[in-house]
């Protein structure tokens, strides 16, 4: 499988068939709506603010930390000991507590590939997507839905789907 889901992985849901650049997309409308890149697994040194001893990094699933560096002031980084990761939950205690500080964190996180639970979900976002923005309301019989009120994703995404993504986004849905 690859790092990104591709036509032939999205094939038997609603909407399909989709292009890779659909697909692509949605990924990006999925990882911006998630707060962090949730797929592929990346190598990559963050820049976050340091202030009390525990800090929510921007992910979810942290393989690895290997290095944390005081860089507040850029010309003399002090290298961090003592630091515990939750590795399942993306959070960092530190040895001691921290003042407006400036941390770079060199780790490896996220899902070697994309998890199979989000399939319908990024099938759905780009179905969505694929609508003609021209268009504001559907109706099937006697019921219709405005689409200039479909401001979130929740409100378009059926109970399933935007509970599976709830599962991999750093905080509420937008």
């Amino acid at each position: 499988m690859a790092d990104q889901p591709t036509p032939g992985d999205l094939e038997t849901y609603p909407g399909a068939p989709f292009t890779q650049a659909a697909i692509n997309a949605a990924v990006s409308e999925l990882r911006g709506r998630a707060g962090w890149h949730v797929f592929p697994e990346v190598t990559e040194t963050l820049e976050v603010d340091w202030s009390g001893k525990r800090i929510q990094l921007p992910s979810l699933l942290v393989k690895a930390v290997s290095e944390i560096r005081d860089v507040t002031r850029p010309t003399d980084p002090v290298i961090i000991e003592g630091w515990r990761v939750r590795k399942s939950k993306g959070i960092l205690w530190m040895p001691r507590p921290g003042c407006d500080r400036v941390l770079e964190i060199d780790l490896v996180h996220g899902y070697a590939e994309c998890p199979g639970d989000l399939y319908p979900t990024i099938a759905a976002i780009a179905s969505e997507q694929a609508l003609d923005p021209r268009v504001t309301r559907d109706q099937a019989g006697p019921f219709s839905q405005d689409r200039t009120n479909l401001t979130t994703l929740s409100s378009w995404l059926d109970r399933d789907k935007a509970t599976t993504m709830a599962r991999y986004a750093l905080g509420p849905l937008p």
